[in-house]
């Protein structure tokens, strides 16, 4: 018949058994994070991290980020889009603002009236031609992996001279 020192004893070996078959597993752990594959140069510039002053003496300077692409050009597209953006809110000659507000309500008569308020405000900036005027100045790029999946980063740094504007 089994005892109780049996039972713990048969117990206790059950569970190092068990623990040494479930450390041996060759399955690797999940990733945590995001790993960087390779960047384009050792070191981030500064620039990527901390935008430099826009008004450089002779020139407008701009920074543009990318999110995340497949590939390397779609990630260079959208960080110039980025930079373009940036230089358009700095630069834009004309920013038109529509505000419209509407009321409305039912009530019975004598009865106190609470409106309801739609509120739509939109507004459109109207950047001229001069954003073709940007020229790439330098270029970061970063290639990182997720998982099975590797994806672009980018990081552009443009300027306009302000005799083009």
């Amino acid at each position: 018949m089994f005892t109780v020192r049996k039972m713990i004893t048969l117990t206790l070996s059950a569970l190092v058994a068990l623990s040494l078959a479930a450390c041996s597993t060759s399955f690797k752990p999940a990733p945590i994070g995001d790993e960087l594959v390779w960047s384009s140069e050792k070191d981030r510039p500064a620039w990527t991290v901390k935008s430099p002053e826009v008004d450089q003496g002779d020139a407008y300077v701009f920074t543009g980020q990318s999110l995340y692409h497949a590939t390397e050009r779609s990630a260079k597209m959208n960080a110039e889009v980025d930079a373009s953006t940036a230089a358009a809110r700095y630069l834009s000659r004309q920013s038109t603002q529509n505000y419209a507000e509407v009321t409305e309500g039912i009530a019975k008569e004598g009865d106190i009236q609470n409106g309801d308020v739609a509120v739509s405000n939109s507004q459109t900036l109207a950047a001229d031609q001069f954003l073709t005027k940007m020229s790439v100045q330098d270029w970061y790029l970063e290639q990182w992996r997720k998982g099975n999946q590797t994806f672009w980063k980018a990081y552009v740094k443009t300027a306009m001279p302000k005799n083009r504007i």
